[in-house]
């Protein structure tokens, strides 16, 4: 069964933000990201958000499933109004647990100018050239990230359903 609990989630996403001071505070937030356990967790869990959203896309991202659901009902979170939320398959032999695991930040500048804004920080730079869903990613805890990204998730799909029917 999916819990989202998504305030005691991004009260400790925030917090961790505040620790390494990131100031995101003029950006929008895209969505949320739900890390399942197993495959057979990663079934499950997308059987059950089948009801609590519309089903959009799923793509096979390094190697694994990635779900998009945009919600019936909005999560809300202090001014936040989150509509969208992605389901991620573990990785082979990846070991973690069923949970919340990231949040994503929509950025207008480029992802160099932005990282430089925080140079003490380990970005994880490796899909900024990714051609679908460029993106910069940092580490906050052990299952937890924040992820930027120039586009919403939404538009994304959109443009992929397009193409395919074109």
């Amino acid at each position: 069964m999916i819990k989202l609990d998504q305030t005691t989630f991004l009260n400790f996403f925030f917090q961790k933000l505040n620790e390494v001071g990131i100031d995101i505070s003029q950006y929008e937030m895209d969505h949320l990201g739900y890390q399942a356990s197993s495959n057979e967790d990663y079934d499950q869990l997308k059987q059950e958000l089948q009801k609590e959203g519309d089903f959009l896309d799923e793509n096979l991202v390094g190697g694994r499933r990635v779900g998009l659901f945009m919600l019936k009902q909005p999560l809300f979170y202090k001014n936040y109004s989150i509509t969208a939320l992605e389901l991620i398959a573990p990785k082979e032999e990846q070991v973690c647990p069923s949970a919340l695991e990231h949040a994503e930040f929509i950025i207008d500048e480029d992802f160099e100018s932005f990282t430089q804004k925080y140079p003490h920080l380990a970005w994880d730079k490796s899909k900024m050239n990714q051609p679908m869903f460029p993106m910069v990613s940092l580490k906050l805890d052990d299952n937890i990230q924040v992820k930027f990204h120039h586009q919403p998730v939404f538009e994304i799909a959109k443009e992929k359903l397009s193409k395919i029917k074109s």
